[in-house]
C-alpha cells in the first residue's frame, strides 16, 4: 500500500475535510459551503496591496478630509467595530458604519474627528492600520483615543475591516455627550 506525501493538501476520503491554507483556498474559490466567503483570512488569491498606497488612502483621515477616505471604502463594506459600547457591531453598508459610528462620535466632539496614522503594515490584500485621535468633547472631557483597523482591499476599496479601540472611552464619551 502506498504511504500518502505528508505534504499533501488533499485530503483522503478518511481524512474529512480540508485543513489549514486548503481549507482557506477552497472556501475563497466558493467550493465550501456555498458563496465565495468575504472573509480576511481567504484571501490568497488576492493582488498584494503598496503600503504606501494604503498609507495615502488613511492619511486622508489626517488632512481633515473623511469624505476622500470613505470614497476609498465599498458600499457594501462588512464593517465590525469590536467592544462593549454602544456604538460596536456590524455594519453591512458604509452608509450604516457612518451613521452609527463616524456621525454619531463627531456629534459628541468639539472639532470635526480627525485620526492620525501612526503605522501601516501590508500583507496581501489586507492591511494594519494604527490610528490615534486627540480630540475635545463637547464637555471638555479628553478623547484621546488609539485604533487598529484591519482592512482588506478588492479593487482598490475596502470591503471588510474591523476596529479595535478603548471601550471605556467611547463609553464615556457617548454617555457624557448623550450621543
Amino acid at each position: 500500500m502506498k504511504q500518502p506525501d505528508a505534504r499533501s493538501t488533499q485530503p483522503s476520503p478518511s481524512q474529512g475535510p480540508p485543513r489549514g491554507p486548503a481549507r482557506i483556498r477552497k472556501r475563497a474559490e466558493g467550493g465550501h459551503r456555498g458563496a465565495p466567503s468575504r472573509s480576511i483570512t481567504a484571501q490568497m488569491d488576492s493582488l498584494p496591496l503598496a503600503t504606501e498606497h494604503v498609507r495615502n488612502v488613511f492619511l486622508k483621515l489626517e488632512s481633515g478630509d473623511p469624505e476622500s477616505f470613505f470614497e476609498n471604502v465599498a458600499d457594501d463594506v462588512d464593517w465590525t467595530v469590536l467592544g462593549t459600547h454602544p456604538l460596536a457591531g456590524r455594519y453591512r453598508s458604509k452608509e450604516g458604519f457612518l451613521r452609527n459610528t463616524f456621525a454619531r462620535i463627531g456629534r459628541a466632539l468639539r472639532e470635526p474627528p480627525r485620526l492620525t496614522v501612526r503605522n501601516v503594515l501590508v500583507d496581501g490584500s489586507c492591511a494594519a492600520v494604527e490610528l490615534r485621535m486627540e480630540r475635545v468633547a463637547r464637555t471638555g472631557m479628553e478623547f484621546n483615543n488609539d485604533y487598529c483597523w484591519i482592512v482588506r482591499f478588492c479593487d482598490g476599496k475596502i470591503v471588510e475591516a474591523r476596529a479595535y479601540l478603548d471601550s471605556a472611552l467611547v463609553q464615556r464619551l457617548v454617555d457624557e455627550n448623550h450621543v
